[in-house]
């Protein structure tokens, strides 16, 4: 594998705020080739859904939070110029169905082509 340490850097954030919390030297001093996150599970669910650890934050509305969450991750990541790309999967207290490992690979795939 040959790595172009000036090229451009991908974050995969698997929910909102992991990029945050887990690569933020990567994200404030980024490479000249620039950074780009995308969040995987960033889905809104239904208004009136409540997930099964929303309400140890004292949510009532999980849509209302991951909007919420949203808008914090923007702001979080807009301090150091970066935009994430949220995409829709559902995070797993909002889904009853698997997400399929192809599906999240066309996905990343979509949103690094609009890097």
């Amino acid at each position: 594998m040959i790595a172009d340490l000036d090229g451009p850097v991908l974050v995969i954030s698997p929910h909102l705020d992991d990029a945050v919390l887990s690569a933020w030297s990567v994200l404030r001093s980024p490479p000249p080739g620039g950074v780009q996150v995308v969040v995987l599970f960033a889905g809104i669910p239904p208004d009136g859904t409540t997930g099964r650890f929303d309400p140890i934050f004292g949510a009532t509305d999980s849509a209302a939070l991951v909007r919420q969450r949203r808008a914090e991750d923007l702001t979080a990541l807009g301090a150091v110029g970066l935009v994430p790309i949220h995409l829709d999967h559902l995070d797993d207290q909002y889904r009853t169905d698997d997400v399929r490992v192809d599906d999240l690979v066309a996905s990343v795939a979509a949103a690094a082509g609009r890097v």
